[in-house]
């Protein structure tokens, strides 16, 4: 649509009909007359301007001549609309736009024979009826705006001009752009379009768009920002805050995200912003952000809120901050119970025993079954010197899960300092099932079992305890005491074996052996076991005289006499030996080694009457004079 820039001299003059050289009247004789006249002057007025091309003339005379002189207007229709355009001013149209040339007002009394010509094209065509401009400049010619000069003449003199500017408009430059497959033509055309529609809400989104896409941020930030201004809308924030996030602009995506919750109030952009907050900003700077943008949160999202600033203090390990935050989302509506758990790691961190313990409560109400944390409350006991509690939370969890080998252990441990009892022991018992190869908890729960005089259950622990540890003597030790206890004397026998293998230099293991034997008769095992003994203790008497009395019992003479010779040879001044081997090889019949045995007696007491009466009658037998 043509525009008109300069209506300071705008003409009061309307278009004039009979100014067409197309529309022609019959003249009257007064007419005929009256044009006689005018031609006259017109004559003379030529001649005269002719002169005074040549010669000064005052201007005065030719100001009072009657002919045109200087021009003052044209009168055109603009797309059908009559218009007059004053002289020297210039008229803006479109290509599209349609102009026929009317009449042309002058400062003479008279305006026939003043002609408005163009250089660039013919302007006839425009006087017979309206043309469109893009006839004469195609729009695809145009780069940028055109002007024309429409000079009038009056008998070829310039008389005064009109500007021609032919431009595009901003449909034109939005055609451009959408037909350009060029970014930066793209973006100069809508740039241009903008310019010639600079209220164009659309224009602003599409060139924003597009220089986001050329990265030209901040540009682009403006134009969203002018739309911002004739309304807030989510359409353009979100697209504002894709550009801050693309231009890595974070404190200013960070306001874009507030001012959304502002108008929008979504739960789930407020998530997206703590999300890209806690992204991009350091755990400390998190915290400033909240702490400064808290009131500008909706109510509904404070709970939200809450918690992530108390996680955000967590990070920084604020610790009693952190607590504060999580107490402050409960207040504000927030229902998750692990909020009470998180509070209770936070006020523990906080050194604030107390409201750990009862944050931590408070979650055991929903998740009774949550053997972990019942645990940590347990600890929570344990460092604040509860151990009542502390016992009371650990049978708790035993009672969730009986095998959980951590709450045995520390429950043993209180048991432990409380005395023995029968829970400590029935504690020891389901922790020496899960921990079968732990000799620590077999040998204690053994220990305790044996304190309580419950026998049965010591000695199978201690057994346990021997099956796997051949060196294990203290288990052994008392082992052979609950074996003496049940009067079990193959399971002592068996110990007591064990023990000569472990400690052969203890004599009093062989003493025990010796003794179980000789109290069974079984006199076989008994001189074995005295044998040994020897074996070991080849000085000792009273191991020979147990292979002696074994011996004898089994009827084994001739072992007895071997027996005998060896307590002879311990003991030479020992009658008794000699007298008892003398007694044995008499029986015999072994008269000559009978006689040597109490020839011995003799040499070390001459006037022994036993001996002397043995030897007469060992003396008549060998000679086969006696009985």
């Amino acid at each position: 649509m043509a525009m008109f820039r300069d209506r300071r001299n705008r003409s009061p003059y309307r278009f004039d009909p009979m100014l067409n050289p197309n529309k022609r009247k019959r003249l009257s004789p007064v007419g005929i007359l009256a044009a006689v006249l005018v031609l006259s002057l017109f004559a003379a007025g030529a001649v005269l301007l002719s002169w005074g091309g040549h010669r000064q003339v005052s201007g005065k005379w030719i100001e009072r001549l009657p002919f045109p002189g200087r021009l003052t207007g044209v009168e055109l229709r603009v797309n059908g609309a009559p218009q007059t355009v004053a002289a020297g001013a210039t008229l803006v149209m479109n290509p599209r736009d349609t102009l026929q040339i009317g009449g042309l007002h002058t400062d003479g009394w008279w305006s026939r024979g003043v002609r408005l010509d163009c250089a660039e094209f013919d302007l006839e065509p425009m006087r017979q009826a309206p043309v469109p401009i893009g006839r004469f400049i195609p729009a695809e010619t145009l780069m940028g705006p055109k002007d024309l000069a429409m000079v009038a003449k009056f008998l070829g003199t310039e008389v005064g001009r009109i500007v021609l500017r032919v431009e595009l408009d901003g449909r034109d430059w939005k055609e451009r752009a959408a037909a350009s497959r060029s970014p930066r033509e793209k973006l100069d055309y809508l740039q241009k379009a903008l310019a010639a529609d600079p209220g164009n809400t659309l224009l602003k989104m599409q060139l924003a768009g597009l220089l986001t896409e050329q990265k030209e941020y901040a540009r682009a930030a403006d134009l969203y920002r002018e739309v911002l201004k004739q309304g807030r809308t989510r359409t353009v924030l979100e697209k504002l805050l894709d550009l801050h996030k693309r231009a890595g602009e974070v404190d200013a995506a960070l306001n874009v995200y507030l001012d959304l919750l502002a108008s929008e109030g979504d739960s789930g952009l407020f998530t997206e912003m703590l999300a890209y907050l806690r992204k991009h900003k350091s755990a400390a700077d998190t915290v400033e952000f909240l702490e400064r943008h808290g009131k500008d949160i909706p109510r509904s999202m404070r709970g939200h809120y809450y918690l992530f600033l108390a996680q955000a203090y967590t990070d920084s390990k604020s610790w009693a901050r952190a607590a504060d935050a999580y107490q402050k989302a409960l207040g504000s509506g927030a229902r998750d119970p692990n909020i009470y758990y998180n509070m209770a790691v936070a006020s523990e961190q906080s050194s604030n025993a107390e409201g750990a313990i009862a944050a931590l409560r408070q979650y055991l109400k929903t998740n009774p079954d949550d053997v972990e944390s019942w645990m940590r409350l347990a600890g929570m006991f344990q460092k604040r010197g509860d151990k009542e509690q502390e016992r009371k939370v650990y049978e708790r969890v035993l009672t969730l899960n009986p095998k959980n080998e951590q709450a045995l252990v520390r429950l043993v441990a209180l048991l432990e300092k409380g005395g023995k009892s029968d829970a400590l022991i029935d504690a020891y018992e389901k922790l020496a099932k899960l921990k079968p190869d732990d000799t620590v908890v077999q040998f204690n729960l053994a220990v305790h079992s044996y304190d309580a005089q419950d026998w049965d259950r010591a000695t199978k622990a201690f057994e346990r305890l021997v099956e796997k540890d051949p060196k294990d003597l203290k288990s052994r030790k008392y082992l052979l005491d609950l074996h003496t206890r049940a009067g079990n004397e193959a399971g002592r026998i068996k110990v007591l074996n064990q023990l000569i293998a472990a400690e052969p230099d203890q004599g009093k293991y062989y003493d025990a052996l010796i003794g179980i034997y000789e109290k069974k008769k079984d006199y076989q095992g008994m001189a074995a076991a005295a044998a040994k003994a020897a074996a070991k203790f080849p000085k000792n008497v009273q191991y020979q005289q147990n292979i002696l009395l074994a011996r004898l019992k089994q009827g084994d003479e001739k072992g007895a006499l071997e027996t005998l010779e060896a307590l002879i040879h311990l003991e030479p001044k020992e009658k008794k030996w000699m007298q008892q081997a003398a007694r044995l090889y008499e029986k015999l019949k072994n008269y000559e080694a009978a006689l040597k045995k109490v020839q011995q007696i003799l040499e070390l007491d001459p006037k022994d009457k036993q001996a002397n009466d043995d030897y007469l009658r060992l003396a008549n037998k060998k000679l086969g004079l006696g009985r």
